[in-house]
């Protein structure tokens, strides 16, 4: 299976959840809604870049962070919406790695094999 043959391309993304189809953020609990609320309809709806560079900027905080769990999110999120390649994900880890230092970018790695692998890709 393709990258376009399973997933909303780039240009038809803007149109879907920033998470889907990975999170429920409606779920009901006080915290979810908050972030559904000001997270997702606020910060990831603003003008002045597009939702790729959010993505790209998220993916870098939260490995820098060691945040692996979360970044597989967006991870997951940026291959299904085609925001970005395996092999754009990969030359991250790249630049993680050496901005971030070397346990980072392998973690992040890992998390980009991982999840592409769960999804054929």
């Amino acid at each position: 299976m393709t990258n376009s043959e399973a997933e909303p391309s780039a240009a038809g993304a803007a149109d879907v959840h920033p998470f889907a189809p990975f999170t429920d953020f409606r779920s009901g609990d006080p915290l979810a809604q908050y972030n559904a609320d000001v997270l997702i309809e606020g910060v990831w709806q603003r003008p002045g870049l597009s939702r790729r560079d959010r993505r790209l900027i998220t993916l870098a905080i939260l490995a820098t962070r060691g945040a692996i769990a979360e970044a597989g999110v967006h991870i997951d999120a940026a291959l299904y919406q085609g925001e970005m390649t395996v092999e754009q994900l990969q030359e991250m880890a790249v630049q993680v790695a050496f901005y971030a230092g070397w346990p980072m970018g392998n973690r992040l790695q890992r998390e980009i094999t991982d999840r592409a692998a769960a999804r054929d890709l």
